[in-house]
């Protein structure tokens, strides 16, 4: 259990440290099929779907994930296990279904980029593509992050992720250049995905704090 309470640096670390390897190792545990299937089965187009369906877990345990990493720096108390799960089963619909929309535009996007990028008269759609692809998570952390912290219907999540996009500039840059850094290391060296995996969403969080703080303060008025 992490309570909050004033503590050293040194367990600082140690705390922040377990928070990795531990909301990893949740993640892992929620994802198996979907980390399997990655890892053993062609990309090809015929397997789009599979990994579209797998990929709905994501949803829910990275919502679970946001949920923890929040609770962490405002020093709110909670259990890794059974936060994890009782937030993982509160937005599992909520947030597999934007898991689901935002999967199938993302590899959607990638299989066209393949596809048109040996075609040089379509160069500018593939690359187009590429772009999607790459942004679609990003605008999927910005839901899965309202959802974590708001009473918000799905389809507001989801426009309210395309507007942070924007919006938030630097947050934005700052997943981008964590997450698919750590997705670069990852295709070196497997075993980092055993701590590192969960670090980009822990930025992010980060990052949104300001962001968030103002946004309850705006529906605590409005409520």
């Amino acid at each position: 259990m992490i309570t909050p309470h004033r503590t050293s640096r040194l367990q600082k670390i140690v705390s922040f440290v377990a928070l990795l390897f531990i909301t990893n190792l949740l993640m892992l545990l929620a994802n198996l099929p979907l980390a399997f299937s990655l890892l053993f089965v062609p990309y090809t187009p015929n397997n789009i779907l599979l990994f579209i369906l797998l990929g709905i877990t994501l949803g829910p345990s990275i919502t679970a994930v946001l949920t923890l990493f929040w609770r962490f720096l405002t020093h709110q108390e909670f259990q890794y296990w059974r936060t994890f799960w009782a937030c993982y089963r509160q937005n599992f619909k909520q947030a597999g279904q934007i898991a689901l929309i935002t999967n199938a535009i993302m590899f959607v996007a990638l299989f066209d980029f393949w596809y048109f990028l040996p075609q040089h008269q379509f160069s500018f759609i593939a690359w187009l593509m590429l772009l999607i692809a790459l942004l679609t998570p990003v605008v999927a952390f910005y839901a899965y992050l309202f959802i974590a912290r708001f009473q918000i219907r799905t389809r507001d999540a989801l426009a309210n992720g395309v507007t942070a996009l924007i919006r938030y500039f630097g947050p934005t840059i700052n997943l981008i250049v964590a997450g698919y850094g750590i997705l670069f290391i990852f295709c070196h060296f497997l075993p980092t995905i055993l701590f590192l995996f969960s670090l980009p969403l822990f930025l992010g969080v980060l990052s949104m704090t300001r962001q968030l703080h103002a946004l309850t303060s705006q529906q605590n008025v409005h409520s």
